[in-house]
Protein backbone atom coordinates (compact mmCIF):
# COMPACT_ATOMS: atom_id res chain seq x y z
CA UNK A 1 0.00 0.00 0.00
CA UNK A 2 1.54 2.97 -1.37
CA UNK A 3 -0.13 5.39 1.42
CA UNK A 4 0.12 5.28 5.43
CA UNK A 5 -3.09 4.88 6.90
CA UNK A 6 -4.52 5.63 10.60
CA UNK A 7 -8.12 4.38 11.29
CA UNK A 8 -9.82 3.25 14.53
CA UNK A 9 -12.13 0.74 14.88
CA UNK A 10 -14.56 0.43 17.52
CA UNK A 11 -16.64 -2.70 18.11
CA UNK A 12 -19.90 -2.38 20.89
CA UNK A 13 -21.44 -5.92 21.41
CA UNK A 14 -23.87 -6.93 23.17
CA UNK A 15 -25.71 -10.78 23.86
CA UNK A 16 -28.44 -11.53 25.50
CA UNK A 17 -29.54 -15.49 26.13
CA UNK A 18 -32.91 -17.13 27.16
CA UNK A 19 -32.51 -20.84 28.68
CA UNK A 20 -35.84 -22.91 29.08
CA UNK A 21 -36.36 -25.97 30.13
CA UNK A 22 -38.91 -27.83 32.53
CA UNK A 23 -37.68 -25.43 35.83
CA UNK A 24 -38.79 -22.73 33.91
CA UNK A 25 -36.85 -19.73 31.89
CA UNK A 26 -33.42 -18.18 32.90
CA UNK A 27 -31.79 -15.30 31.30
CA UNK A 28 -28.39 -13.56 31.15
CA UNK A 29 -27.22 -10.87 29.01
CA UNK A 30 -23.29 -9.50 28.53
CA UNK A 31 -22.02 -6.44 26.78
CA UNK A 32 -18.50 -5.49 26.22
CA UNK A 33 -16.86 -2.58 23.94
CA UNK A 34 -13.23 -1.42 22.82
CA UNK A 35 -11.63 -0.10 19.98
CA UNK A 36 -8.02 -0.02 18.91
CA UNK A 37 -5.75 2.76 16.35
CA UNK A 38 -4.29 0.37 13.34
CA UNK A 39 -2.00 2.10 11.44
CA UNK A 40 -0.99 0.79 8.01
CA UNK A 41 2.33 1.54 6.39
CA UNK A 42 1.73 -0.94 3.22
CA UNK A 43 3.51 -3.93 5.68
CA UNK A 44 3.64 -3.15 9.30
CA UNK A 45 0.90 -2.93 11.51
CA UNK A 46 0.78 -0.47 14.48
CA UNK A 47 -2.30 -1.28 17.15
CA UNK A 48 -2.85 1.10 19.97
CA UNK A 49 -5.92 -0.14 22.11
CA UNK A 50 -8.21 2.15 24.29
CA UNK A 51 -11.40 1.62 26.68
CA UNK A 52 -14.65 2.07 26.05
CA UNK A 53 -18.14 2.95 27.76
CA UNK A 54 -19.91 -0.68 27.83
CA UNK A 55 -23.07 -0.45 25.57
CA UNK A 56 -26.74 -0.25 27.32
CA UNK A 57 -29.50 -1.77 24.91
CA UNK A 58 -33.14 -2.69 25.75
CA UNK A 59 -34.07 -6.43 26.41
CA UNK A 60 -35.83 -7.88 23.50
CA UNK A 61 -38.77 -10.20 23.36
CA UNK A 62 -38.82 -13.28 24.83
CA UNK A 63 -41.39 -14.52 22.34
CA UNK A 64 -38.84 -15.93 20.05
CA UNK A 65 -37.31 -18.11 22.67
CA UNK A 66 -40.78 -19.49 23.83
CA UNK A 67 -41.44 -19.76 20.23
CA UNK A 68 -39.20 -22.37 19.15
CA UNK A 69 -39.44 -24.11 22.99
CA UNK A 70 -43.29 -24.76 22.53
CA UNK A 71 -42.19 -26.22 18.50
CA UNK A 72 -39.20 -28.18 19.88
CA UNK A 73 -41.73 -30.03 22.62
CA UNK A 74 -43.51 -31.67 19.68
CA UNK A 75 -40.52 -33.74 19.47
CA UNK A 76 -40.10 -34.16 22.60
CA UNK A 77 -37.53 -32.38 23.28
CA UNK A 78 -37.91 -30.28 26.69
CA UNK A 79 -34.75 -27.56 26.74
CA UNK A 80 -33.11 -25.19 24.50
CA UNK A 81 -31.62 -22.53 24.41
CA UNK A 82 -32.10 -18.94 21.94
CA UNK A 83 -29.47 -16.24 21.74
CA UNK A 84 -29.34 -13.12 20.44
CA UNK A 85 -26.20 -10.79 19.58
CA UNK A 86 -26.25 -7.45 17.88
CA UNK A 87 -22.45 -6.04 16.87
CA UNK A 88 -22.21 -2.64 16.46
CA UNK A 89 -19.05 -1.17 14.09
CA UNK A 90 -17.70 2.11 13.79
CA UNK A 91 -14.80 3.24 11.28
CA UNK A 92 -13.11 6.64 12.16
CA UNK A 93 -10.78 8.07 9.33
CA UNK A 94 -8.93 11.24 9.39
CA UNK A 95 -10.05 13.65 9.11
CA UNK A 96 -13.11 12.51 11.14
CA UNK A 97 -14.54 10.51 8.55
CA UNK A 98 -17.25 7.92 10.39
CA UNK A 99 -18.60 4.69 8.59
CA UNK A 100 -21.09 2.56 10.65
CA UNK A 101 -22.45 -0.76 10.41
CA UNK A 102 -25.00 -2.81 12.49
CA UNK A 103 -24.94 -6.34 12.59
CA UNK A 104 -27.07 -9.19 14.31
CA UNK A 105 -27.77 -13.17 14.26
CA UNK A 106 -29.16 -15.65 16.27
CA UNK A 107 -28.72 -19.15 17.46
CA UNK A 108 -30.75 -22.25 19.03
CA UNK A 109 -28.83 -24.67 20.67
CA UNK A 110 -30.57 -28.43 21.13
CA UNK A 111 -28.69 -30.56 23.21
CA UNK A 112 -30.84 -33.55 22.59
CA UNK A 113 -30.57 -36.06 20.98
CA UNK A 114 -27.59 -34.61 19.83
CA UNK A 115 -26.19 -31.17 19.92
CA UNK A 116 -27.43 -28.97 17.07
CA UNK A 117 -26.79 -25.20 16.62
CA UNK A 118 -29.13 -23.34 14.37
CA UNK A 119 -28.46 -20.28 13.05
CA UNK A 120 -30.52 -17.18 12.21
CA UNK A 121 -30.39 -13.41 11.23
CA UNK A 122 -33.77 -12.54 13.17
CA UNK A 123 -36.06 -14.66 14.91
CA UNK A 124 -36.61 -16.83 11.36
CA UNK A 125 -39.75 -18.39 12.38
CA UNK A 126 -40.45 -19.55 8.98
CA UNK A 127 -37.83 -21.77 8.97
CA UNK A 128 -39.49 -24.22 11.15
CA UNK A 129 -40.02 -27.02 8.81
CA UNK A 130 -36.96 -27.21 7.86
CA UNK A 131 -35.39 -27.45 11.73
CA UNK A 132 -37.97 -29.78 12.42
CA UNK A 133 -36.65 -32.03 9.24
CA UNK A 134 -33.23 -32.23 10.22
CA UNK A 135 -34.11 -32.85 13.92
CA UNK A 136 -36.25 -35.98 13.20
CA UNK A 137 -33.62 -37.33 11.49
CA UNK A 138 -31.10 -36.70 14.23
CA UNK A 139 -34.06 -38.47 16.65
CA UNK A 140 -33.86 -41.34 13.92
CA UNK A 141 -29.51 -41.75 13.72
CA UNK A 142 -27.43 -44.48 15.70
CA UNK A 143 -24.15 -45.41 15.70
CA UNK A 144 -22.90 -45.08 11.90
CA UNK A 145 -23.03 -48.17 10.66
CA UNK A 146 -19.87 -47.65 8.24
CA UNK A 147 -18.48 -51.21 7.99
CA UNK A 148 -21.50 -52.13 6.49
CA UNK A 149 -20.73 -49.47 3.37
CA UNK A 150 -18.29 -49.22 0.41
CA UNK A 151 -15.05 -47.33 0.84
CA UNK A 152 -16.49 -44.75 -1.98
CA UNK A 153 -20.06 -44.26 -2.63
CA UNK A 154 -22.16 -41.05 -4.79
CA UNK A 155 -22.77 -38.49 -2.54
CA UNK A 156 -25.55 -35.83 -2.55
CA UNK A 157 -25.48 -32.44 -0.48
CA UNK A 158 -28.87 -31.11 0.19
CA UNK A 159 -29.74 -27.57 -0.30
CA UNK A 160 -27.88 -24.78 2.03
CA UNK A 161 -25.13 -27.28 2.94
CA UNK A 162 -23.18 -27.27 -0.15
CA UNK A 163 -21.82 -23.83 1.05
CA UNK A 164 -20.45 -25.37 3.80
CA UNK A 165 -18.10 -27.48 1.68
CA UNK A 166 -17.07 -24.40 -0.76
CA UNK A 167 -16.92 -22.20 2.36
CA UNK A 168 -13.73 -24.79 2.92
CA UNK A 169 -12.60 -25.64 -0.71
CA UNK A 170 -13.18 -22.66 -2.28
CA UNK A 171 -12.97 -19.60 0.18
CA UNK A 172 -10.36 -20.36 2.66
CA UNK A 173 -7.59 -21.22 -0.46
CA UNK A 174 -8.71 -17.65 -1.88
CA UNK A 175 -7.87 -15.72 1.44
CA UNK A 176 -5.81 -13.01 -0.07
CA UNK A 177 -3.02 -13.58 3.09
CA UNK A 178 -3.06 -17.63 2.56
CA UNK A 179 -3.46 -18.26 -1.10
CA UNK A 180 0.15 -18.86 -1.89
CA UNK A 181 0.25 -21.62 0.58
CA UNK A 182 -2.75 -23.45 -1.56
CA UNK A 183 -2.66 -25.28 -4.42
CA UNK A 184 -4.77 -22.61 -6.34
CA UNK A 185 -2.09 -19.92 -6.16
CA UNK A 186 -1.33 -20.21 -9.81
CA UNK A 187 -4.57 -21.10 -11.08
CA UNK A 188 -6.21 -17.14 -11.27
CA UNK A 189 -8.03 -17.54 -14.95
CA UNK A 190 -7.87 -20.72 -15.71
CA UNK A 191 -10.72 -23.70 -15.34
CA UNK A 192 -10.84 -25.54 -11.79
CA UNK A 193 -14.26 -26.78 -11.81
CA UNK A 194 -17.32 -27.73 -14.52
CA UNK A 195 -19.19 -25.22 -16.19
CA UNK A 196 -22.20 -25.79 -13.81
CA UNK A 197 -20.26 -24.42 -10.44
CA UNK A 198 -20.72 -20.25 -9.56
CA UNK A 199 -19.45 -19.66 -5.96
CA UNK A 200 -19.20 -15.89 -4.42
CA UNK A 201 -18.48 -14.61 -1.34
CA UNK A 202 -21.53 -12.08 -1.00
CA UNK A 203 -21.99 -10.15 2.57
CA UNK A 204 -25.30 -8.34 0.87
CA UNK A 205 -26.99 -11.32 0.40
CA UNK A 206 -30.65 -11.13 2.80
CA UNK A 207 -30.72 -13.30 6.24
CA UNK A 208 -27.78 -14.83 6.52
CA UNK A 209 -25.53 -14.33 9.29
CA UNK A 210 -22.57 -13.02 7.87
CA UNK A 211 -24.63 -10.15 5.95
CA UNK A 212 -23.12 -6.76 6.49
CA UNK A 213 -22.94 -3.14 5.25
CA UNK A 214 -19.26 -2.71 4.95
CA UNK A 215 -16.15 -4.09 5.99
CA UNK A 216 -14.22 -3.92 9.14
CA UNK A 217 -11.39 -1.32 7.53
CA UNK A 218 -14.79 0.78 6.37
CA UNK A 219 -15.25 -0.12 2.78
CA UNK A 220 -18.44 -0.96 1.14
CA UNK A 221 -19.61 -4.45 1.42
CA UNK A 222 -19.50 -6.18 -2.56
CA UNK A 223 -20.33 -9.75 -3.89
CA UNK A 224 -16.84 -10.85 -4.80
CA UNK A 225 -17.41 -13.86 -7.73
CA UNK A 226 -14.68 -16.96 -6.67
CA UNK A 227 -15.48 -19.61 -9.16
CA UNK A 228 -17.26 -18.32 -12.40
CA UNK A 229 -18.53 -21.41 -14.33
CA UNK A 230 -16.02 -23.30 -13.41
CA UNK A 231 -13.23 -20.48 -13.96
CA UNK A 232 -11.01 -18.96 -11.40
CA UNK A 233 -11.55 -15.53 -10.84
CA UNK A 234 -10.18 -13.22 -8.01
CA UNK A 235 -8.92 -13.70 -3.99
CA UNK A 236 -10.93 -12.28 -1.35
CA UNK A 237 -8.99 -9.14 -0.50
CA UNK A 238 -8.50 -6.56 2.10
CA UNK A 239 -6.93 -2.88 1.19
CA UNK A 240 -3.12 -3.88 1.31
CA UNK A 241 -3.78 -7.23 -0.43
CA UNK A 242 -6.10 -5.66 -3.11
CA UNK A 243 -3.19 -3.79 -4.30
CA UNK A 244 -1.06 -5.95 -4.65
CA UNK A 245 -3.36 -8.34 -6.39
CA UNK A 246 -5.03 -5.65 -8.48
CA UNK A 247 -8.72 -6.13 -6.76
CA UNK A 248 -11.38 -4.13 -5.10
CA UNK A 249 -11.06 -4.27 -0.96
CA UNK A 250 -13.86 -5.42 0.74
CA UNK A 251 -12.97 -8.71 2.58
CA UNK A 252 -11.47 -7.68 5.61
CA UNK A 253 -12.70 -8.76 8.99
CA UNK A 254 -11.23 -8.53 12.54
CA UNK A 255 -11.67 -11.09 15.13
CA UNK A 256 -11.89 -8.33 18.06
CA UNK A 257 -11.28 -4.34 18.02
CA UNK A 258 -7.27 -5.42 18.66
CA UNK A 259 -6.98 -7.52 15.80
CA UNK A 260 -5.74 -6.34 12.56
CA UNK A 261 -8.44 -6.85 10.00
CA UNK A 262 -7.36 -9.91 7.37
CA UNK A 263 -9.23 -11.22 4.37
CA UNK A 264 -12.17 -13.60 5.41
CA UNK A 265 -15.62 -15.17 4.32
CA UNK A 266 -18.65 -13.67 4.93
CA UNK A 267 -21.45 -15.60 3.15
CA UNK A 268 -20.59 -18.68 0.73
CA UNK A 269 -23.47 -18.51 -1.85
CA UNK A 270 -23.57 -21.40 -5.29
CA UNK A 271 -24.99 -20.09 -7.68
CA UNK A 272 -27.90 -22.75 -9.05
CA UNK A 273 -28.52 -24.21 -12.13
CA UNK A 274 -31.77 -23.62 -13.86
CA UNK A 275 -31.71 -26.75 -15.80
CA UNK A 276 -30.95 -28.90 -13.17
CA UNK A 277 -34.03 -31.45 -12.38
CA UNK A 278 -35.69 -30.25 -9.02
CA UNK A 279 -34.51 -33.32 -7.21
CA UNK A 280 -31.69 -35.44 -7.67
CA UNK A 281 -33.11 -38.99 -6.29
CA UNK A 282 -33.23 -40.01 -9.48
CA UNK A 283 -29.34 -39.48 -10.10
CA UNK A 284 -27.84 -42.40 -8.43
CA UNK A 285 -29.51 -45.91 -7.58
CA UNK A 286 -27.55 -45.98 -3.84
CA UNK A 287 -26.49 -42.72 -2.60
CA UNK A 288 -25.49 -40.82 0.51
CA UNK A 289 -28.03 -37.86 1.57
CA UNK A 290 -25.96 -35.28 3.52
CA UNK A 291 -28.70 -33.60 5.27
CA UNK A 292 -26.54 -31.69 7.81
CA UNK A 293 -22.82 -30.95 8.41
CA UNK A 294 -21.16 -30.48 12.33
CA UNK A 295 -17.92 -29.56 11.20
CA UNK A 296 -15.49 -28.66 8.13
CA UNK A 297 -11.71 -27.94 7.80
CA UNK A 298 -9.18 -27.03 5.14
CA UNK A 299 -6.04 -28.36 5.73
CA UNK A 300 -3.43 -26.60 3.26
CA UNK A 301 -2.51 -27.12 0.74
CA UNK A 302 -5.18 -29.00 -0.53
CA UNK A 303 -6.27 -31.27 1.81
CA UNK A 304 -10.35 -31.07 2.81
CA UNK A 305 -12.41 -33.00 5.11
CA UNK A 306 -16.05 -32.44 6.15
CA UNK A 307 -17.86 -34.32 8.95
CA UNK A 308 -21.36 -34.91 7.65
CA UNK A 309 -24.55 -35.74 9.69
CA UNK A 310 -27.47 -36.10 10.40
CA UNK A 311 -26.75 -38.50 6.71
CA UNK A 312 -29.07 -40.69 4.87
CA UNK A 313 -28.32 -43.86 3.04
CA UNK A 314 -31.06 -44.40 0.10
CA UNK A 315 -30.27 -47.20 -2.08
CA UNK A 316 -33.56 -47.86 -4.90
CA UNK A 317 -35.57 -44.51 -3.65
CA UNK A 318 -35.73 -46.17 0.09
CA UNK A 319 -34.04 -45.32 3.41
CA UNK A 320 -31.07 -47.93 4.28
CA UNK A 321 -29.67 -46.22 7.43
CA UNK A 322 -29.96 -42.99 9.38
CA UNK A 323 -26.02 -41.69 9.91
CA UNK A 324 -25.32 -39.70 13.12
CA UNK A 325 -21.61 -38.98 11.78
CA UNK A 326 -19.93 -39.93 8.74
CA UNK A 327 -16.83 -38.32 7.36
CA UNK A 328 -16.02 -37.50 4.00
CA UNK A 329 -12.23 -36.56 2.61
CA UNK A 330 -10.56 -35.59 -0.07
CA UNK A 331 -8.16 -33.24 -1.80
CA UNK A 332 -9.09 -29.97 -3.33
CA UNK A 333 -9.22 -31.09 -6.63
CA UNK A 334 -11.06 -33.77 -6.66
CA UNK A 335 -14.29 -31.67 -4.55
CA UNK A 336 -13.69 -28.77 -7.44
CA UNK A 337 -13.44 -31.35 -10.18
CA UNK A 338 -16.09 -33.81 -9.25
CA UNK A 339 -19.21 -31.78 -8.90
CA UNK A 340 -21.41 -33.47 -11.27
CA UNK A 341 -24.67 -31.49 -10.79
CA UNK A 342 -25.45 -28.00 -9.14
CA UNK A 343 -29.58 -27.92 -7.98
CA UNK A 344 -31.82 -25.23 -9.18
CA UNK A 345 -32.66 -23.36 -6.88
CA UNK A 346 -30.55 -21.66 -3.74
CA UNK A 347 -31.40 -22.30 0.11
CA UNK A 348 -29.82 -20.58 3.11
CA UNK A 349 -27.38 -23.22 5.18
CA UNK A 350 -29.34 -23.19 9.06
CA UNK A 351 -26.01 -24.97 10.80
CA UNK A 352 -23.20 -23.10 9.70
CA UNK A 353 -22.61 -19.75 11.83
CA UNK A 354 -18.85 -19.68 13.09
CA UNK A 355 -15.43 -19.79 11.21
CA UNK A 356 -11.95 -19.69 12.80
CA UNK A 357 -8.66 -18.45 11.41
CA UNK A 358 -5.89 -18.25 13.77
CA UNK A 359 -8.25 -18.90 16.73
CA UNK A 360 -10.37 -16.20 16.13
CA UNK A 361 -14.28 -16.95 15.42
CA UNK A 362 -16.57 -14.93 13.55
CA UNK A 363 -20.33 -15.25 12.30
CA UNK A 364 -20.11 -16.35 8.63
CA UNK A 365 -22.96 -17.40 6.61
CA UNK A 366 -23.61 -20.00 3.32
CA UNK A 367 -26.55 -20.99 1.04
CA UNK A 368 -26.13 -23.17 -1.99
CA UNK A 369 -28.48 -25.66 -3.97
CA UNK A 370 -27.92 -29.61 -3.82
CA UNK A 371 -24.42 -30.40 -5.38
CA UNK A 372 -23.83 -34.16 -6.21
CA UNK A 373 -20.68 -36.01 -6.67
CA UNK A 374 -20.68 -39.40 -8.13
CA UNK A 375 -18.29 -40.67 -6.04
CA UNK A 376 -16.53 -39.47 -2.25
CA UNK A 377 -14.07 -41.21 0.11
CA UNK A 378 -16.18 -42.24 3.42
CA UNK A 379 -14.73 -42.80 6.89
CA UNK A 380 -16.34 -42.84 10.41
CA UNK A 381 -16.36 -39.74 12.40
Amino acid sequence: MSNFIKARLLIREYEERWIISDGGIAYRQKASAGSAEHCYDGKAIGVRAFGEPVPAFPPASVLPALFWARRLRTLGMDACAWSRTIQVMEHVFPPGTVARDRRQWCTLEVDRPARLLFFFASSSRHRWPDVRTLLSLAVRAGESPIHGLPSRLPVIFGGGTAGIVFHEVAGHALEADVIGGTSLRNRIGQPVGPPCLTVADDPTWPGLVGSRRMDDEGQPALRRVLIDHGVLKEPLCDLRSGERFACRPGNARAGSFVDPPVPRMSNTVLEPDPAAPFSPCRLFPRYIFVAGIASARFLPPDGIEIEAGPAVVMSGGRIQAVLSRLLLAGRQEEWLQGVAAVGPRTEPCLTFGWCSKEGRPLPVGAAAPWVAYPSLKLGAA
